[in-house]
């Protein structure tokens, strides 16, 4: 919670993100769409501007693609992070491993 987020917001947030209503508190979700497209001489994935590797067949690449945006959903650990800003400023937060992107797969082929 970078910047002028007050307690109050930020405990909001945490909240929302242990009961999974984030619109309560303002916030939207991360949304990220594994999309399978031809690459190079086979078939990839791509997300946010990346691609994958490239895989001979397109059920390949669509399997590897269900496969990424599964372990995106996957709740991990809740931890204590720290890092430092634009302006080098340190900040620590707690980051909830349930605070996961919604993914899903898009097939071009």
């Amino acid at each position: 919670m970078a910047g002028g987020t007050s307690r109050d917001h930020r405990d909001l947030l945490i909240s929302c993100r242990l009961l999974g209503d984030c619109a309560a508190a303002g916030e939207t979700m991360v949304h990220i769409t594994y999309k399978v497209v031809r690459h190079e001489d086979g078939w990839a994935y791509a997300a946010n501007g990346a691609f994958s590797e490239s895989f001979p067949t397109h059920a390949e690449a669509l399997e590897a693609a269900r496969r990424a945006a599964a372990e995106q959903r996957a709740p991990g650990q809740t931890e204590t992070i720290e890092y430092e800003d634009e302006e080098g400023k340190w900040h620590t937060e707690l980051a909830l491993g349930s605070d996961r992107p919604e993914t899903d797969v898009e097939d071009a082929g």
